[in-house]
């Protein structure tokens, strides 16, 4: 079991720690650490618990050798037997309270988690060369530290999909597709033979399809056995040329609802309040549009490269420039039209209101920037579509402030999953 925010004792909270405490928590999962008593959680009732997390340099640092003592103990209590702790750790190594944590941990017999949040890179290459150096970094780190350690380790890619916080950093590459290049590399990677397990981060940050693609994947390589590639699509996506604007208007029919109410923008740390995992320039790019009380601001563009009857999947991020240049924002939902020529759009589309989990100053936990997720499905009549985006709700109505400047960017199309195709 692991509980969502109930932290290792000492990493948030301001207790004052004792050996015979913290293996009370151990024993008692559901016990209050800096948050809420979880009721029901009785430790007879689990396989074990994983504490979330020791990080070198955090705030639980100081507490390391009360938790090694403590879960020494827990080791041994008639409680435990039979019972797993697995600390989600990240580069818990070259330190001696580190190791004696860790130490004490492997010693009893437990694996361990071991964080390696993966994110997209442009192209199918690099992103086979990042993943490979990484995944084979991290495994050499941790063999130097502690031989034979990677046979306890539990990897922990992220497969978080949604804005706040995601891995899905370029729109011009297939999500499904890098979950599954990760998966094929832990199955073939030499340096990652004899894996303890395989843990996705988290279930909470995807929408049902990445869900349903992850749980097919684990089956594909950690049930099955496989080692080839479970999905038959090319990672690097063509439907839509330039979907973060990165070159302006170049690639894109525009047509202005006045001169000048179409622009190219860039705000430095703006992929960031996306979420866009690691910090980078990735969706710092946007077309800027200025609504009018005459006539929309219309973006379009043929979309190439589509299969007749299948499934797709669109989705466009947007969010106030005034309220991004003025550091302050409010929970608000921008007004964006969709359409499709020459495409079946499917009810159940839905535009929402998401918030940054971090970004540049002024912008914090406690002063987030608000931006609107707009998602769509549609059906291919052909092998092209006509994409069209509009600051208007209709033809008819602006449905939004005139005078509004709304960013536009992050227009991922992107196939379905198909779990038949994949049989």
């Amino acid at each position: 079991m692991w509980l969502g925010n109930v932290q290792a004792p000492g990493l948030i909270d301001q207790t004052e720690w004792t050996p015979e405490t913290m293996l009370d928590v151990w024993l008692n999962p559901g016990k209050p650490t800096a948050w809420a008593e979880r009721e029901g959680f009785a430790l007879d009732k689990l396989s074990g618990v994983q504490v979330d997390e020791y990080v070198p340099g955090k705030p639980s640092t100081p507490n390391v050798l009360t938790t090694a003592l403590s879960i020494a103990r827990a080791s041994e209590h008639p409680a435990y037997a039979g019972k797993l702790w697995i600390p989600f750790a990240v580069n818990m190594y070259g330190s001696g309270a580190a190791e004696l944590l860790m130490k004490t941990s492997m010693g009893s017999g437990w694996p361990f988690s071991v964080e390696v949040y993966q994110p997209e890179a442009p192209t199918e290459a690099e992103n086979l060369a990042a993943m490979r150096g990484r995944f084979d970094s991290v495994a050499a780190e941790w063999e130097q530290a502690y031989p034979g350690s990677m046979r306890r380790a539990i990897f922990t890619p992220m497969y978080s999909y949604l804005p706040y916080c995601t891995t899905n950093c370029y729109p011009q590459a297939d999500f499904r597709v890098h979950l599954d290049m990760q998966m094929q590399v832990l199955a073939n990677e030499p340096s990652m033979f004899g894996l303890w397990g395989v843990q996705p981060y988290r279930s909470n940050y995807v929408d049902e399809e990445i869900l349903n693609t992850m749980a097919l994947l684990l089956r594909h390589y950690c049930i099955e056995g496989r080692i080839d590639r479970m999905l038959g699509d090319p990672y690097e996506l063509c439907h839509v040329a330039d979907p973060d604007f990165a070159e302006g208007m170049a690639k894109w029919q525009v047509t202005p609802a006045e001169e000048g109410s179409v622009s190219a923008g860039k705000f430095d740390g703006y992929g960031q309040l996306q979420g866009r995992y690691p910090v980078g320039t990735m969706g710092d790019t946007f077309l800027l549009l200025t609504r009018n009380a005459k006539a929309p601001n219309l973006l379009s563009q043929q979309v190439q490269g589509l299969e007749a009857g299948r499934l797709y999947s669109l989705k466009v991020f947007t969010g106030d420039y005034a309220d991004l240049t003025a550091g302050a924002s409010r929970k608000d939902r921008q007004v964006l039209s969709i359409g499709l020529d020459g495409a079946e759009v499917l009810p159940g589309g839905f535009s929402h209101p998401f918030c940054s989990a971090r970004g540049p100053q002024p912008f914090s936990t406690s002063n987030r920037f608000w931006m609107t997720y707009h998602w769509l499905q549609f059906r291919a009549q052909g092998e092209t579509a006509t994409l069209r985006l509009s600051d208007w709700a209709d033809v008819d109505t602006p449905g939004g402030p005139v005078g509004q400047q709304m960013m536009v960017n992050f227009v991922e199309l992107q196939p379905v999953f198909d779990p038949d195709a994949a049989e």
